[in-house]
């Protein structure tokens, strides 16, 4: 399923912010899922609101990922501490 334009499908502007995504993502939400709804089209109609919900947030979490230090991870050797020195025994 494609989406040109994920604001439109939730009936928005590029700009919305997070709480204006969310609200109309549960309006849309309780108007067309397939429980509340018997429209032969309500299943469609909600794969694609939930498809829009998804394609805007990953592209808001797209620019924080790409922003963060990727520190590498190091293995730290055991420390002499009296719980590092009760090893198991063979």
């Amino acid at each position: 399923m494609d989406l040109d334009d994920p604001y439109h499908e939730l009936g928005l502007a590029p700009g919305s912010s997070d709480a204006e995504v969310k609200v109309a993502w549960r309006r849309l939400s309780a108007r067309w899922h397939p429980d509340r709804n018997n429209s032969p089209h309500a299943l469609r109609k909600i794969q694609r609101i939930n498809r829009a919900l998804e394609m805007i947030r990953n592209a808001r979490a797209e620019p924080e990922a790409e922003t963060e230090d990727p520190t590498p991870v190091r293995n730290n050797p055991p420390s002499s501490t009296p719980s590092a020195s009760r090893s198991r025994r063979w």
